[in-house]
């Protein structure tokens, strides 16, 4: 129950961080792949650990289960599961920042199976009821791709780029473009009750959706370009839009 110590990881401009997982199995595959995990302390901890995370270059995680058996009449039980920056534990006051490329993906085989990927996400609750706790995702001019594919790789579908599920306290999205680029997004955009997405300084384009009970505030130097592409028409369904 005690405080944990303040944690800062950094993915430097020009590096590559890469992680993947592959199973394979006659009737039965699982494959977990999670790229970066900001730990904190008990939710039961009086003071939240500080947790910083920042991505300035690339980040790749990829997840594929294979169910040998699998066919046309014996559909896949193959389960694949990629996260790319995940928190959990006591970690109100986290900021997590993206200016380089997170690119997530979870594949099974050509007959379904189960496949999740997130870009940026909780693993548990994160609120210690502390106040004026905030947590802040900022995508500054980056690009997250988080795609699921139940064909080995043939077609993508929509994953969750940013989920903010699982948090019980409040959370800040801020969306924008930077130095010279433009922000890029594949995938949902989750939101629990008491999250806000504010999009702002720019252009920030989106391939997927942002659903759920929070907030979304477009500023008047931002831009948010909801794209029609493979999947269908991009767009957005909130208790607020301003």
């Amino acid at each position: 129950t005690g405080t944990g110590p303040d944690l800062t990881i950094t993915n430097a401009a020009g590096a590559t961080f890469t992680v993947s997982a592959n199973a394979e199995g006659a009737d039965s595959a699982d494959s977990i792949a999670a790229g970066i995990i900001g730990v904190g302390a008990s939710n039961a901890a009086a003071t939240p650990t500080l947790v910083t995370v920042t991505n300035n270059g690339t980040l790749n995680v990829t997840a594929r289960a294979i169910d040998t058996n699998s066919s046309a009449t014996s559909p896949s039980t193959a389960d694949a599961f990629a996260g790319g920056i995940g928190l959990i534990g006591n970690v109100d006051g986290a900021v997590v920042t993206n200016k380089g490329t997170i690119t997530v993906s979870a594949i099974t085989d050509g007959n379904g199976g189960n496949a999740d990927a997130y870009g940026i996400g909780f693993l548990g609750t994160t609120d210690s009821g502390v106040a004026g706790q905030v947590i802040t995702i900022n995508n500054e001019g980056g690009t997250i791709t988080a795609r699921t594919s139940k064909d080995a790789g043939a077609t993508w579908q929509w994953g969750t780029a940013i989920d903010t599920e699982n948090t019980a306290g409040e959370v800040v999205v801020n969306l924008s473009a930077a130095g010279g680029k433009v922000g890029d997004i594949f995938g949902d955009i989750e939101l629990e009750g008491d999250s806000t997405v504010n999009v702002l300084n720019g252009e920030t384009q989106l391939d997927g959706r942002i659903v759920g009970p929070g907030q979304v505030n477009i500023a008047a130097n931002g831009t948010l370009l909801l794209e029609n592409n493979a999947n269908g028409p991009s767009h957005v369904i909130v208790d607020d839009f301003n």
